[in-house]
């Protein structure tokens, strides 16, 4: 790694150590005990447990995908076992875990399970209220509730966040979510407000309602998982030269290498996770899309030594504080027509190079080359 600054490298070098916080293997010379089916099991394997999956599938696992995929197979092995002792595999219940499931009875074969499930991951639809443009909640008749204001949602209707973060929850189906808000040049303007809204009450009020709504801007929450993927978002609607201005600014805020230098809870490696993407230049907006978005990397010169021996490294020159913005770019000595990569490009090593400037390229023609996409 080369560039940046010592304080940049802190704060990265940190990220990486603490990526590696979860998940726990509890097996200890060969036996383990299983809280599943409360018995002691024998097995020559590791059976890892504590994966805060919450917050760990945005950007954690995929880190680890990368720098150690033998490890995340035997992670989902633990999964298939805690099924097996106790009857349940852990999850989560968003429309997204709908549309992992549909993928993976696709790669099985089950037909119907895929249809079954990929047509609840839409049920996003339903709670998507085209009048104000916002996910809005209803009442168990299926009417709006009223009166209500998505700025002062607490608990009773979102987990963590209020209706400004899950808006763009749906990352299986940005193109469908961007279609409801009115097309991509509305979808754009609303995305353009979430950094300025204003939080209607004083900040010791919001808090009591939003604790864990932490690291604010306008009223997007850097301090919380479910945020990590809205500032990439711009690079599906034209302008990622946005993307790469609210990510660099993210991390100059709120990712620093003092007393507050993390903006929220780790959740176990979660939130540093985001960090060490981040600041490569890349991260992955859909996790079981094996695609990478490019943001703006902070360093001049990365190399990810992967294990399958091989190296993939981000060049990015001329990369400064305010040589934010992209201005060319290549793989693999190729021009780049889009702004982002493959993960099969990833693993298969080479060099993703960036030419780095202090001016946004603002003209969106994907047809002409990666000059007019950043």
């Amino acid at each position: 790694m080369t560039g940046g600054t010592v304080a940049q490298k802190r704060v990265f070098y940190t990220a990486l150590y603490r990526a590696y916080e979860r998940m726990v293997d509890i097996n200890e010379h060969g036996q383990y005990y299983s809280a599943y089916d409360h018995k002691v099991h024998e097995s020559d394997e590791p059976f890892f447990v504590d994966n805060w999956i919450w917050d760990n599938y945005i950007a954690l696992e995929p880190l680890h995908m990368i720098l150690n995929p033998d490890m995340a197979i035997q992670r989902i092995r633990s999964y298939i076992k805690m099924y097996e002792q106790g009857g349940v595999m852990p999850s989560f219940a968003l429309v997204f875990g709908d549309w992992c499931i549909a993928q993976l009875s696709y790669e099985l074969g089950y037909v119907e399970d895929n249809t079954l499930f990929l047509d609840r991951s839409e049920n996003y639809k339903n709670v998507f209220r085209v009048d104000k443009g916002i996910m809005w909640p209803r009442d168990k008749d299926g009417n709006w509730i009223e009166p209500y204001d998505p700025r002062f949602a607490d608990r009773m209707y979102f987990t963590e966040n209020n209706a400004f973060t899950y808006n763009w929850s749906v990352k299986h189906d940005l193109h469908g979510l961007f279609d409801l808000m009115g097309g991509p040049g509305e979808a754009e303007a609303t995305l353009d407000q979430l950094f300025r809204e204003d939080l209607g009450l004083p900040k010791f009020q919001f808090w009591h309602t939003q604790p864990d709504a932490s690291g604010l801007v306008g009223q997007f929450v850097m301090g919380n998982e479910p945020s990590f993927h809205i500032p990439y978002i711009y690079n599906y609607l034209g302008a990622p030269w946005k993307t790469q201005k609210r990510i660099r600014m993210l991390l100059d805020a709120f990712f620093t290498d003092h007393l507050f230098g993390i903006p929220g809870d780790e959740d176990g490696g979660g939130m540093s996770a985001f960090v060490v993407f981040s600041m490569m230049g890349f991260f992955p907006v859909t996790p079981g899309i094996p695609v990478y978005n490019i943001g703006s990397p902070v360093f001049e010169h990365v190399t990810i030594k992967l294990p399958n021996g091989k190296e993939f490294t981000v060049i990015a020159k001329n990369s400064s504080s305010t040589n934010k913005y992209i201005q060319e770019a290549s793989i693999n000595g190729e021009a780049l027509n889009k702004p982002w990569f493959t993960h099969d490009e990833l693993m298969k090593g080479g060099t993703l190079k960036l030419i780095m400037g202090s001016k946004p390229v603002l003209k969106y023609s994907p047809q002409s080359g990666l000059f007019d996409w950043f």
